[in-house]
């Protein structure tokens, strides 16, 4: 016999090489991804392949970055159907082999496939404010794109609701927006989103939350307040004004419900309030004819919280201007044949006044026209005389004014004068 000799079998360390010639293409009508590949001929190192028992598959969504493992075939399988997919996402794919102690050898090259179908909607962002959720997400490449459908929940895994929209469509918004106000302060609502084309509906996005604020912030001050008299009517004055656009400190405006109007007769108040507007108008009644108002605004919103009130802005009311300080004088002839004449002068009225109307009656302080006769001729004069009074008689006059617009003032209060015998 020659002498022995002998050695020690090595492990087998070195994992298989990659996996050559990995393609895959989506499947149209379907959501899957066919990928097919080609065994590697030679280990990792180079040298002649030691074994190779399968075939791990790996996947990653949107990038090549991230890929994990999804399955593993064995090694008579160089293909592979992946299934369940997002319908338009592009999803990346590599393939490494194992051989039969283990070891895995390098991915082969990433390839990206797209599933077919209508791509969902990325970038979803979604923000709690006062009274509102804005939910933002990124625009669609899709060529039929016609809108996008907004989904709402009070639960992340479930429940989700379509939002109608503003816009009038058959879809929740033609916008990559969509502020939702019928929220409630404190709660959490959940979105998703999908795209809309004129070939159907995409799968829904990945969700995102938010918790709606409590409002606890005032509107602005209302601004820029005029009043128009109201012709034929000068007991009363339309107030209007230009709405708020910021709250308080110039924050985005969550709202205004209602409006409150004070009035005062001086500038500096006192001030009650005399009315309450959903709408930035008011009409304010039983006022003075051609008198000065003061007035100040404030808003309201839905919770509650009552804004500054606005500058204090002075209106006059409507109607004819009244003449003032009527005066009354008597004289009595010693000649009993001849008449007393009473003689009523005042203080003209301001505007376009034509003339003057005097009224007298024996009835102390009436209101009743039919108790009054009229001392002709009305004219723009500021006096006139009354000769036919009785002596040793009491009488009661009273004045009006009469303009350009055949408009009346109201009448003076009534004077007296008591005729002498």
């Amino acid at each position: 016999r020659s002498v022995f000799a002998g050695a020690q079998v090595g492990k087998d360390q070195v994992g298989p090489g990659s996996p050559v010639g990995l393609s895959g293409v989506g499947e149209e009508g379907t959501s899957a991804v066919d990928l097919r590949w080609s065994a590697p001929s030679r280990d990792a190192d180079g040298g002649a392949l030691t074994g190779l028992s399968e075939y791990v598959v790996y996947r990653s969504k949107g990038d090549g970055e991230g890929l994990v493992p999804v399955d593993t075939v064995g090694l008579e399988v160089r293909e592979y159907r992946d299934v369940g997919l997002e319908g338009g996402a592009v999803y990346y794919y590599a393939v490494s082999g194992v051989d039969g102690l283990g070891n895995e050898g390098a991915r082969s090259s990433a390839v990206s496939v797209q599933v077919w179908g209508i791509a969902v909607p990325v970038g979803l962002a979604v923000e709690g404010g006062i009274g509102k959720v804005t939910v933002s997400w990124s625009g669609s490449g899709e060529e039929t794109l016609r809108g996008y459908n907004v989904y709402r929940s009070l639960r992340s895994d479930q429940g989700y609701t379509r939002l109608s929209g503003t816009e009038g469509l058959t879809f929740t918004t033609g916008q990559t927006s969509y502020i939702d106000t019928a929220v409630t302060g404190g709660k959490a609502y959940y979105y998703q989103v999908t795209a809309v084309t004129s070939g159907g509906e995409s799968g829904r996005s990945d969700f995102g939350g938010a918790t709606v604020l409590f409002d606890i912030r005032p509107p602005g001050a209302p601004t820029l307040m005029i009043g128009e008299i109201v012709v034929g009517d000068p007991e009363k004055l339309n107030l209007s004004w230009k709405a708020p656009t910021t709250d308080i400190s110039g924050a985005d405006l969550t709202g205004v419900s209602r409006y409150q109007i004070y009035r005062a007769s001086a500038n500096t108040g006192p001030f009650s309030q005399v009315g309450i507007s959903t709408s930035a108008a008011f009409v304010d009644t039983g006022l003075t004819a051609k008198t000065t108002y003061y007035y100040e605004v404030e808003a309201q919103d839905a919770s509650g919280n009552i804004g500054p009130r606005s500058s204090v802005v002075a209106l006059i009311s409507g109607g004819v201007d009244l003449p003032k300080n009527v005066r009354l004088s008597a004289t009595t002839p010693s000649d009993g044949t001849k008449p007393p004449v009473v003689t009523i002068t005042w203080d003209a009225a301001t505007g376009a006044i034509v003339q003057y109307e005097v009224q007298r009656t024996r009835v102390a302080n009436s209101t009743q026209d039919a108790d009054y006769t009229s001392i002709l001729p009305n004219d723009v004069d500021t006096t006139r005389e009354d000769d036919t009074v009785t002596r040793g008689r009491t009488y009661y006059y009273r004045v009006r004014s009469r303009d350009v617009d055949e408009r009346n003032s109201d009448w003076t209060s009534p004077r007296s004068i008591s005729v002498s015998p």
